[in-house]
């Protein structure tokens, strides 16, 4: 019987311009996901944002309002590891520079890792990791993603710096993904292995390489943005309608069916993010990846990563991944399990990436 591993990932951050407190954006909505994900008896994976928390350091002593934020981000991760959550290293280089005025941080613009000098490259992974291990009991992360998906091109000096400090999983390509502005510049449209796990060629990491590599490549999940997909969710928010005994005029409700068209426009995929697709497109969405494995021949074990952002769970939020949680546990029950990315990590020889030819 083939298997399916849902690993649940968050990047746990603020915003990519330094907007946010601690507090509001990752504390209290990563004991509300904790909570939720602790009712259904699964772990999920956290990448802590380190280099923001670094950049907070430098400022503690001048500003109270950072060294109660300091506190409260550490408390957070003891939480976690005390809970059983699993941590992992999630950089956002414009922090390296951070300044703050007292009421605002200034970053810089470089919002992809691999648009830094080499050395500040190693140098931003390094620290982190020492941070880590310092301030978290040895603790020590095996899986990375860049920040804002940040990981491309070139890729050669980021993968050998990652390789270096222990790293064994990446998970920063996103299968459709494009940036392209004044603070990233990427391109995921072509992508050799979009869905399942390879090794990586280290100088782009969009195709295959053609020997084992140290470092695992497992495509954070999208689906694509088609009129299968705009049908399948209109369908079931007509249902979830009937079933609710819920009375709308058709022009109402049709003008809702228009606006999410408009909305769906922008990309032609869409990223598994627990945190923007509401429970019809979850449960849609997840239907979708799991069905698409489950097609693929002569693999026993498949995992697929989907993502979530805490800075942007709301009540509603939370409610529509229990209920997508809900559907997929009782669904495909006998067929999934849900685990991190540490575990996989210990499992490695289960994964069978790819590797060309």
């Amino acid at each position: 019987m083939k298997k399916i591993l849902i690993i649940l990932t968050d990047d746990w951050e603020l915003r990519g311009r330094g907007f946010g407190n601690v507090m509001d954006m990752q504390y209290k909505t990563a004991i509300e996901l904790m909570n939720l994900y602790d009712r259904f008896g699964i772990k999920s994976t956290f990448n802590i944002e380190v280099m923001q928390q670094i950049a907070f350091e430098r400022y503690k002593n001048k500003y109270k309002i950072l060294k109660e934020q300091i506190y409260l981000w550490k408390e957070a991760i003891e939480i976690m590891i005390s809970k059983g959550f699993d941590i992992q290293l999630h950089i956002h280089p414009q922090w390296h520079n951070a300044v703050y005025d007292g009421k605002k941080w200034t970053l810089d613009e470089r919002w992809s890792i691999t648009s830094y000098e080499d050395d500040q490259i190693y140098k931003f992974i390094e620290d982190s990791m020492k941070y880590l291990k310092a301030e978290f009991n040895g603790i020590k992360p095996i899986a990375f993603r860049g920040g804002a998906w940040g990981a491309c091109c070139p890729s050669k000096i980021l993968f050998e710096s990652l390789e270096r400090n222990g790293i064994k999983i990446d998970t920063s390509i996103l299968n459709g993904r494009v940036s392209n502005n004044k603070n990233i510049s990427i391109d995921y449209t072509v992508i050799e292995s979009p869905y399942l796990p390879y090794c990586p060629d280290y100088d782009d990491i969009r195709k295959v390489s053609n020997k084992k590599t140290g470092i695992i490549e497992i495509p954070t999940q999208s689906i694509m943005n088609n009129w299968i997909f705009k049908s399948r969710k209109a369908l079931i928010k007509m249902k979830s309608l009937k079933k609710n005994n819920i009375q709308k005029k058709n022009n109402s409700y049709l003008s809702k069916i228009k606006r999410v068209k408009i909305d769906l426009k922008k990309s032609n995929y869409i990223a598994m993010d627990l945190s923007i697709l509401d429970n019809h497109a979850l449960i849609i969405g997840f239907d979708i990846i799991i069905k698409r494995a489950l097609k693929v021949k002569d693999r026993k074990v498949t995992p697929l990563v989907v993502t979530n952002h805490t800075k942007d769970l709301t009540k509603n939020k939370l409610k529509y991944i229990e209920e997508a949680i809900a559907y997929i546990q009782s669904k495909y029950n006998n067929i999934l399990d849900f685990i991190t990315l540490g575990e996989v990590a210990k499992n490695i020889n289960l994964i069978e990436p790819i590797i060309k030819g």
